[in-house]
């Protein structure tokens, strides 16, 4: 039952009868196999317990770490506990691509999202895609166009189609962010334009597309420019 305090079969600290649960016989191993059984009962409080005992005893090690990690993580959402329990991870542990990226999104959901991505440096896995994505939101939420779309071009190696309404959505954004801070040169373009100062115009609509090569308006703006200069004769 979810919740049970009662000890496990084949509990290590029941058997012969004097083990308790400080005692140094009981392995990493036991602690690691004790936790699967209370996790597979859906008993969260002692699962955590007796991984974070085999944590401890392991010095930070590895498979512990992972095991603590995916309870918290994957389980839990215990995002913030996570973190803090990375703080006694061995080297070895802290190094691992599987440890950095649950790492990783436990710092994405706590809106750190600086320390998220260093976290998932260099890492290709499909796990990463949820963090690449959180972190482009976050940075379209903050007016930083040029920092969502590089957290999206971190996408390209992957083809998740599942994904793919949530990726346009964010580009959608993205443009829409670029294009409200072109406004102000668009109007310099269409007063040059209006005004007959041509190459100006071009300038401005070159500075446009340069950065909003799908801006189809300012690409035919740019076409008749280059046709009205092209018919220009300057008063002698």
């Amino acid at each position: 039952t979810p919740g049970s305090s009662e000890q496990l079969p084949d509990d290590p600290l029941s058997r012969n009868g004097g083990l308790k649960e400080g005692d140094e016989d009981i392995s990493v191993n036991d602690w690691i196999d004790l936790g699967e059984k209370a996790l597979d009962a859906y008993d969260y409080d002692v699962c955590e317990r007796y991984y974070m005992h085999a944590l401890k005893a392991s010095h930070g090690g590895l498979e512990p770490a992972l095991c603590v990690l995916e309870l918290l993580v994957d389980h839990l959402a215990a995002y913030e506990k996570a973190l803090d329990v990375s703080a006694s991870f061995s080297r070895e542990a802290g190094k691992d691509r599987r440890v950095r990226i649950l790492l990783g999104l436990s710092s994405a959901r706590c809106d750190d999202f600086e320390q998220a991505l260093d976290y998932i440096d260099g890492i290709l896995d499909p796990r990463v895609v949820e963090i690449h994505l959180l972190a482009a939101g976050h940075f379209v939420r903050n007016g930083d166009e040029n920092r969502a779309a590089k957290a999206l071009s971190n996408l390209k190696p992957y083809e998740n189609l599942e994904r793919k309404p949530e990726i346009d959505k964010l580009e959608q954004k993205i443009l829409a962010l670029k294009a409200r801070k072109f406004e102000h040169v668009e109007k310099e373009m269409i007063l040059a334009w209006e005004e007959g100062r041509f190459d100006v115009g071009l300038e401005l609509a070159e500075r446009i597309l340069s950065s909003l090569p799908q801006n189809k308006a300012r690409s035919e703006e740019r076409r008749v420019g280059e046709e009205c200069r092209s018919r220009w004769v300057p008063d002698p």
